[in-house]
């Protein structure tokens, strides 16, 4: 604190009958003034308030002149000419207000040092040692992980690759006997094959009913089973002859083929007998409604060659024939040619296949190892550079706090003595004694401009070792990520040889 000169004394009455008059008027033309420069300042004070935020607060003199209830107490202490002319050093109500900015200026050096402070203990854990240790461990235990894997699939590797094995050299040996120098042919979808004949299975059943009604104005006695065995039968079995026999007429052995002939043969022969007999049976209902299945077989067995030397109803005959023949060929083409050639390869396609799932399946757990070793790796790395770019960050930001403080001082010092020439004025205007001389005091916070209080940010970690640091981590997580690739690709070769 530093003292300057006191306004002259006066003890006459007319001098103080005119202070009263200019008194009040003085006090709020000062006040104005007071807080026009408060906010000229403020303005100074908010650039750079970004970087003292977190050690000094911006200081609103209304507010704290409204906390402290400076006017107030300054008119009533002033009526009753408090503090008294003869003080010299500020008491009472200046020396609360001295003592609340002086609070704040320690509290503002209180939490630089703790900064500070928090500045050293975060150096002291910035050790890149541990985290290169640990990107140095990373591929020699992933490696380790992935052949745990590797040991766990290595049991059904072996049996899909015996099983594939054993089946393409019996697939080889069955192309080389017969000749084979082509892929097997044979539907993706062989169900859609039977859905066919299922179609025409009730597609005759439908048509067969529609005849017998025409033919017989409905008082034929053909019962719908009839009609749906026969129907089932005109479909199924041909599709059998034709899938089991028919293709034998491929074969290279010429026994087998003629034996696929005669199959043939016989497949045409039941496609014509089914025929003849749908017909015959048709026909004698319709020539004697009263007939039954037993008197149509009675017919038959007395005259077996007369049911298929005659035909009575082209319908049913074609329609029995013509989708028998039809069914005979969809069971042909429903799998390859050549007689057993596609259910060789569908095997050895099924065993290929399982190595294939159980192999990717492998390929799939070791590429999920390499890619949580390597998201591993960069979250290490990017921890500790986040970690270092924000020290650095914090100490620039310290190594300010000097000049910030002492800028602080004297906003401080400003507000201070702003507040205390509110009180002032407005006791001066109450009071009917001279002014005492603690008036004339001016508060300074830092008489000799002094830097307040260096703050301890140099530690043994330097910013320039730092950044080294951080060089050396992302070389060795850059060879770490080299490590991964050839892990991946060397252990990606391996499943694949096997």
């Amino acid at each position: 604190m530093e003292g300057i000169i006191s306004s002259p004394k006066t003890n006459t009455t007319n001098r103080v009958t005119a202070s009263i008059v200019w008194r009040p008027m003085l006090a709020e033309t000062l006040s104005s003034l007071a807080a026009v420069w408060q906010k000229i300042r403020s303005g100074f004070a908010s650039a750079r308030y970004y970087l003292s935020s977190d050690i000094t607060k911006p200081l609103d003199i209304d507010r704290i002149a409204t906390h402290l209830a400076v006017v107030k107490r300054a008119s009533e202490e002033g009526s009753q000419n408090l503090p008294p002319s003869g003080e010299e050093v500020p008491t009472g109500t200046q020396r609360e207000i001295i003592d609340y900015f002086t609070n704040l200026r320690e509290r503002a050096q209180q939490r630089a040092a703790e900064t500070a402070e928090k500045l050293r203990k975060i150096s002291e854990k910035l050790d890149v040692s541990d985290s290169l240790a640990t990107l140095r461990d990373i591929p020699a235990d992933c490696e380790n992980k992935i052949l745990r894997h590797v040991t766990d699939f290595e049991s059904r590797l072996n049996k899909t690759v015996d099983r594939e094995q054993k089946q393409r050299q019996h697939y080889d040996a069955f192309r080389k006997e017969n000749g084979l120098d082509r892929l097997a042919h044979y539907p993706g979808a062989a169900h859609f094959y039977y859905l066919i004949a299922a179609a025409l299975i009730v597609a005759v059943a439908f048509a067969l009913a529609r005849i017998v009604e025409i033919g017989a104005a409905g008082n034929a006695n053909v019962s719908a089973a009839w009609i749906a065995v026969v129907s089932a039968a005109a479909i199924i079995v041909p599709m059998l002859l034709g899938d089991l026999w028919l293709r034998w007429t491929n074969h290279v052995g010429r026994l087998r083929k003629l034996f696929g002939w005669i199959g043939a043969i016989v497949s045409i022969m039941a496609i014509t007998g089914m025929a003849s007999y749908t017909d015959f049976h048709i026909a004698a209902v319709i020539a004697n409604p009263d007939a039954s299945n037993r008197d149509v077989l009675n017919a038959i067995l007395a005259d077996p060659t007369g049911f298929v030397s005659t035909v009575v109803s082209w319908k049913a005959f074609g329609l029995v024939a013509l989708t028998g023949v039809f069914a005979m060929l969809l069971g042909y083409r429903s799998d390859d040619p050549y007689p057993g050639y596609g259910a060789v390869q569908r095997v050895y396609y099924r065993e290929r296949e399982a190595h294939d799932v159980t192999s990717s399946r492998l390929r799939k757990r070791i590429n999920s190892r390499i890619d949580k070793a390597e998201a591993e790796v960069a979250a290490i790395a990017r921890s500790f550079k986040n970690e270092v770019r924000t020290y650095i960050r914090s100490v620039e930001h310290a190594e300010q706090s000097p000049s910030v403080l002492n800028d602080y001082d004297a906003e401080l010092e400003d507000a201070c003595n702003t507040v205390l020439d509110r009180y002032r004025v407005a006791n001066a205007a109450a009071r009917r004694s001279d002014l005492p001389l603690s008036f004339a005091e001016h508060v300074c916070f830092n008489p000799n401009d002094e830097t307040s209080h260096p703050l301890p940010v140099n530690s043994s970690r330097g910013v320039e070792e730092l950044q080294a640091a951080i060089l050396e981590l992302e070389n060795e997580a850059n060879l770490a990520r080299q490590k991964l690739r050839a892990l991946n690709l060397r252990m990606i070769s391996s499943t694949g040889e096997s």
